[in-house]
């Protein structure tokens, strides 16, 4: 085998990685997205580097063959440091998983690529990090920040971006994602873990979505190819039952089972026996099918890094394949945001998306769109144009909308609300300052009082009665019923108490 043609983005970052190094860097971070070409980039990388000795350390034992094989189809001769496999210690890459590495000789190496890098802050895999000091050491990942939001600062000097998401898709090297999303469910009281949604108590809350997820499938599925991310074990033999009683081929995918049994799960996957494959984190990261057409959340998520990590799992490019599905019945996207969005990335401080996609979601077929799309792209739904009226007067023309005169109508209670829930959206997904006054704006003719402001940025708007208005709008247009509560956090900041909830129920 020859080694693999790279693509312009990969050359430039090898030469910018070992510019990096020619510098005196000897920890460097390279961003590269689901897609683009990561063991690419770590064969050239190898043969730079060549005679001398090379390591590359994945997380996960499942991912120590995939990769060797790679790196021998580019004309690396990699060997497999894991379990029983016979070792070959004159070649000269190994690759090894942490968990086998911390039990065996440390093979020699003066680079070392680690895999997933965001992974590195933990206690295992910086110990085997440390365990070369001399070595350069690149850590290469599409999400780079911890579980928690933060850079990883502590363990590398400089950031080189390959690429990003929204470039591969562009050049054809991957598929752009359809979006379908529904508000967050009811997360209040679940306490976090490392960054993420303690699992035990997420379980609990999230069991009663399994018959949503199912018939969210049916409907927009199409019948393609899916990995169904759950809470944990129990959520997910759930998940796979569901499916199965609605005579949707589907399987469990644990890693408690033994590496043959996942290797079958695995394999009747890939050959098209099995349809929908469920799992909690397994096929998160490094599991590479392109024919994968849906990813489906049934889990909510604190972390950036795991959702974007899961949205990959679809996002590769296959024969016939014009785009990917993102099932998201856990309202992640409301708290992420477009996939594509540009980050600004930062060792030490946490991402920023500073132009994030305004979009909308279809009241239709709930697919997330373009703000200023006239109809959806998918379905074809065409909301109903605002009638308006123009008035004349003797000194100037003016316009009153039918929306606009309702705005103008409201007390000055609900506005505050409004203002407040427009803060919040700036604030959730990373809008500029002054939106929320422009959006304000852009209703009522003029911008936000002062008075009006101050209470909106204080939050001394009246919340019961704002929570048995939307408990009001919530049975009259049949919404579910957390839906008032959703809307009380996306105002407030936070879940309505019990005692909120009970005197609203009363007013409404």
């Amino acid at each position: 085998m020859s080694a693999p043609v790279l693509r312009p983005y990969q050359i430039r970052a090898v030469a910018e990685t070992l510019a990096a190094r020619d510098r005196g860097v000897k920890r460097l971070l390279l961003v590269a997205p689901t897609g683009a070409g990561k063991t690419e980039i770590a064969s050239a990388l190898f043969a730079a580097n060549l005679p001398a000795p090379g390591l590359f350390l994945v997380h996960r034992l499942e991912l120590v063959e995939q990769a060797a094989a790679r790196f021998t189809n580019h004309g690396i001769r990699a060997g497999i440091i894991q379990g029983d496999t016979p070792v070959t210690p004159d070649a000269p890459v190994q690759v090894a998983s942490v968990q086998s590495l911390v039990r065996r000789v440390r093979p020699p190496a003066e680079i070392v690529i680690t895999d997933e890098a965001h992974h590195a802050v933990a206690g295992t895999f910086a110990d085997v990090i440390e365990a070369y000091p001399e070595a350069f050491h690149v850590g290469v990942t599409a999400t780079p920040y911890r579980l928690d939001g933060r850079g990883l600062g502590t363990l590398f000097e400089e950031i080189v971006v390959a690429a990003y998401p929204h470039e591969l898709v562009e050049l054809g090297y991957l598929v752009k994602p359809r979006i379908y999303t529904a508000p967050p469910p009811d997360l209040s009281g679940i306490r976090k873990v490392a960054g993420d949604y303690a699992q035990g108590q997420l379980s609990e809350r999230m069991t009663s979505l399994v018959g949503n997820v199912v018939e969210t499938w049916k409907k927009l599925g199409q019948g393609r190819k899916t990995v169904a991310f759950a809470v944990d074990i129990a959520h997910s033999r759930a998940l796979a039952e569901r499916f199965l009683e609605a005579g949707i081929p589907a399987e469990h995918f644990d890693g408690g089972d033994d590496r043959s049994s996942r290797r079958a799960v695995l394999d009747r996957f890939r050959s098209g026996e099995t349809t929908v494959l469920s799992n909690c984190s397994l096929i998160s990261e490094g599991f590479d099918l392109p024919e994968i057409g849906v990813v489906q959340m049934a889990r909510p998520t604190a972390s950036r890094a795991l959702y974007k990590q899961q949205i990959g799992r679809a996002m590769r490019p296959a024969e016939g394949k014009a785009d990917c599905i993102l099932l998201d019945n856990a309202g992640n996207f409301g708290r992420f945001g477009d996939p594509l969005d540009v980050e600004e990335y930062s060792l030490t401080d946490e991402v920023r998306v500073p132009q994030p996609l305004a979009v909308k979601t279809c009241k239709a077929c709930f697919a997330v769109i373009p703000a200023a799309a006239p109809t959806c792209p998918y379905c074809g739904f065409a909301p109903p144009v605002q009638v308006t009226k123009v008035t004349e007067s003797e000194d100037e023309l003016v316009e009153a909308s039918s929306l606009v005169r309702r705005y103008q109508a409201m007390g000055s209670d609900e506005r505050v609300d409004l203002l407040r829930k427009l803060l919040a959206d700036a604030e959730s997904f990373g809008y500029r300052p002054g939106w929320a006054a422009y959006r304000y704006k852009s209703k009522f003719g003029h911008w936000p009082e002062p008075e009006t402001t101050a209470r909106a940025e204080a939050g001394t708007a009246l919340p019961i009665e704002a929570l048995a208005r939307w408990m009001v709008t919530a049975a009259e247009r049949g919404y579910k019923p957390g839906w008032a509560a959703w809307r009380f956090k996306t105002v407030y900041g936070r879940w309505p108490r019990a005692s909120e909830k009970a005197l609203a129920e009363r007013a409404a």
